[in-house]
């Protein structure tokens, strides 16, 4: 049984079901025929087309990757990249230890975790990082979620700044779009990054 479907279990008993022949109280757990009843709803509930939302998540990431590299070998990497950026953030919702979250529980509509804030992101990269400094940029997703993504040296054409009042970007020579600072590293001068 998975982690999912004992959640699920804990649900219906927390719920009031139970099999009609115990002295069952919401909540109650070890009557073996309670137990047989609840399998046998959460076993009819994935029939019926129910996916624990971490599962459902993972599988759908799994789909976002494959078509990316569908798209790879068909189109190229722009093709591709938003692809493999959208199965990327997948994988971060399904897995609680990336988002602090017990996903499995989590309705997406939820904010999720305090996220930074974009203006002091920008300030503290200003003060490190003068336009013109040597950068590793990550325009679609960067490699640790996807070991195709694309991988650019070049330089900031523009000190950092906040898109939409909530990411900090900053815009570099050689891609004609702003980029999350989240996606560029600061390389080293003289070719080591």
């Amino acid at each position: 049984m998975s982690a999912a479907d004992e959640t699920a279990i804990q649900a219906l008993s927390a719920a009031g079901a139970f099999c009609g022949e115990c002295g069952f109280e919401p909540g109650d757990r070890g009557c073996p025929d309670c137990e047989r009843v609840w399998a046998g709803y959460v076993k009819a509930l994935r029939a019926a087309g129910w996916v624990p939302r971490t599962e459902g998540l993972i599988e759908a990431a799994d789909v976002a990757y494959a078509e990316g590299d569908r798209l790879y070998d068909e189109q190229g990497f722009a093709a591709a990249e938003a692809a493999w950026g959208l199965s990327t953030v997948l994988r971060r919702m399904a897995d609680p230890s990336k988002t602090g979250q017990d996903s499995a529980a989590t309705p997406l509509t939820q904010s999720g975790p305090a996220q930074p804030d974009p203006t002091a992101e920008a300030d503290r990269w200003n003060a490190a990082n003068p336009v013109g400094s040597l950068v590793v940029a990550y325009p679609g997703c960067r490699p640790e979620g996807n070991p195709k993504a694309k991988r650019l040296t070049t330089r900031t054409r523009t000190k950092a700044s906040v898109l939409g009042g909530h990411t900090a970007v900053v815009w570099v020579h050689g891609h004609g779009a702003c980029i999350a600072l989240t996606h560029v590293d600061r390389a080293q001068e003289g070719g080591a990054s």
